[in-house]
């Protein structure tokens, strides 16, 4: 099976969204039945040739495209992929956008006449870290379902790691991997750091309960701290679903403590089997619960650890490599080509009324109070940011 990847990331903002791109190129790479024969963009004859020859064509946007990519007045995306299919020379059944935005808005420039299905990983809306709503725009009765999509583990994540000596070496007792977010205004505070420094906090409180090799705060070599790494916690943004780390930790062979999530992939992160899920609702039960399960995991023994760490790895090796990602998506297309897409339960968010009820009570509405009342980040100091003096020394740079 051919595939053609649009490598339309230079210029986005000066940025390259590596690791996102690096997903889907060791994806193809390691998938034995797939094969890329070009990347683009432009309209050589070469690459027309390339997307003509594709069975499909993968599509990653960003949300920071818009300029880039688009011509919003007219709603038409001026890039390789609609260029071509506006010419005919692709049919929009070969096309398949993954949507990397940060956020849970479907991007406007994606509209049922330019692609067939929309894979997107930030798929559900939350509030403060806790589940909101799904992804506007991606509701399963609609012409364009969104179907899920995450990361996943990467070859350099797990190269030269062994099964048998997977636990040597582990030299941090608990890493968590965060930066100093300061001088953020508070809707980004809500819409990205929230949730991340309050969990730094709650470790910080916990301190002098830590061990020594514990290491919390910004690093500039993650890979390092991951692949020493005993535990591993791991937070996502305050409003959407998104994080690297999980699975460049599960492939180091890292324990992984991480926040409750809501968006579904085949083969999914059981708790308690691969991972450990923990709450993030800013409420001292949550911070307690949080604690004792870090102090928990921190006192388990070597064997115990040793066995939940490989059963963790392997299923992460087995299931959610960058190749299954790219086999999650290619199985898809071909599942649905020819006809309107229909998500299927397994893979739809389905946290269940009682839940979204809770949160709503318990999580949300408090904050969304103190937020409108002016006295969030007075109450809360620590969501401010900045680098704090108690951080891990290298941690401080």
């Amino acid at each position: 099976m051919y595939l053609l990847f649009v490598d339309d990331t230079e210029g986005v903002n000066g940025r390259r969204n590596d690791r996102d791109v690096l997903m889907i190129r060791e994806g193809i790479k390691q998938h034995p039945f797939v094969e890329m024969i070009g990347e683009g963009p432009g309209e050589t004859e070469k690459e027309i040739e390339a997307a003509s020859k594709a069975d499909f064509i993968l599509y990653p946007m960003w949300g920071d495209m818009r300029e880039e990519v688009c011509d919003m007045r007219e709603e038409v995306c001026n890039r390789f992929c609609p260029a071509l299919i506006a010419k005919h020379r692709v049919p929009k059944k070969r096309l398949a956008v993954m949507d990397f935005s940060d956020g849970a808005m479907k991007l406007p420039w994606t509209p049922p006449s330019m692609a067939h299905i929309i894979f997107k990983r930030s798929l559900v809306s939350k509030y403060d870290g806790s589940f909101k709503d799904v992804s506007n725009g991606c509701g399963y009765n609609s012409p364009q379902p969104c179907f899920p999509l995450d990361y996943a583990v990467r070859p350099d994540n797990y190269k030269g790691l062994k099964a048998a000596t997977l636990s040597q070496n582990r030299k941090y007792s608990i890493v968590y991997l965060c930066q100093h977010y300061g001088g953020m205004s508070e809707g980004l505070i809500g819409q990205i750091s929230s949730a991340r420094l309050r969990v730094k906090q709650w470790l910080h409180l916990m301190q002098s309960e830590l061990p020594d090799t514990a290491f919390i705060g910004y690093s500039d070599n993650p890979k390092d701290k991951f692949r020493h790494a005993d535990i591993v916690v791991v937070a996502d943004p305050g409003s959407y679903e998104g994080q690297h780390a999980i699975y460049e930790s599960l492939g180091n062979g890292a324990v992984v403590l991480v926040n409750n999530r809501w968006v579904p992939m085949p083969f999914p992160l059981e708790d308690g089997k691969h991972v450990h899920y923990f709450d993030v609702c800013d409420t001292d039960d949550a911070r307690r619960a949080f604690q004792e399960k870090v102090k928990h995991l921190l006192s388990q023994s070597a064997e115990e650890k040793t066995e939940f760490r490989l059963r963790a790895w392997e299923h992460a090796l087995q299931y959610h490599q960058a190749a299954n990602r790219v086999d999650y998506i290619v199985a898809t297309m071909l599942e649905w080509r020819g006809k309107l897409p229909v998500v299927p339960k397994s893979l739809r968010v389905h946290p269940g009324e009682k839940m979204v009820s809770d949160l709503r009570d318990r999580c949300v509405k408090p904050v969304e109070k103190l937020r409108q009342s002016g006295v969030w980040l007075d109450k809360n100091p620590f969501l401010r940011g900045g680098r704090q003096p108690w951080e891990s020394k290298d941690a401080r740079r």
